[in-house]
């Protein structure tokens, strides 16, 4: 009996033992932000790199948005937080800028954003809206292409 009750316990505790840990998956798109400025379609480049900790549909990340005005370019880096499900529906709000450039100008200001945006195989398509010290910014529609 007492040879049973040990085995019964070394399985178990083995089995906890060598339980994996939560996996860190990370998912990278790139591709363009499409803004209509007046009736021209202006394309922004954009990228998004999705962080997800085990099965939760629970997520984080950054993303980067890269401008040009009068042949300078800008950047900045937001990381955002938001949910990532298995249906591939991506909801996500800015939460800080990490890193930006920008030109020497009292009136602009980087958009803080929030999208909702659908995986489909490689193809991640939707819309995300924004907005600044200013108010209400354009906008805008991505279509992303998976990375390797």
């Amino acid at each position: 009996m007492k040879t049973v009750k040990f085995l019964i316990l070394s399985v178990f505790v083995i089995n906890i033992i060598y339980k994996s840990p939560a996996q860190t998956t990370k998912e990278q798109w790139k591709g363009q932000l499409i803004v209509d400025l007046n009736g021209t379609e202006t394309k922004v480049l954009f990228s998004i790199d999705i962080i997800k900790e085990g099965d939760e549909e629970k997520c984080r990340g950054e993303n980067t948005l890269w401008l040009e005005i009068n042949k300078q370019s800008y950047f900045a880096r937001h990381s955002f937080e938001g949910t990532y499900n298995e249906e591939g529906v991506l909801d996500f709000f800015d939460t800080a800028v990490i890193e930006s450039t920008s030109p020497n100008s009292s009136y602009f200001y980087w958009c803080e954003k929030k999208g909702k945006l659908f995986a489909d195989g490689n193809k991640m398509t939707g819309e995300i809206l924004s907005h600044s010290p200013k108010g209400d910014c354009l906008p805008a529609w991505a279509s992303l292409e998976r990375m390797e």
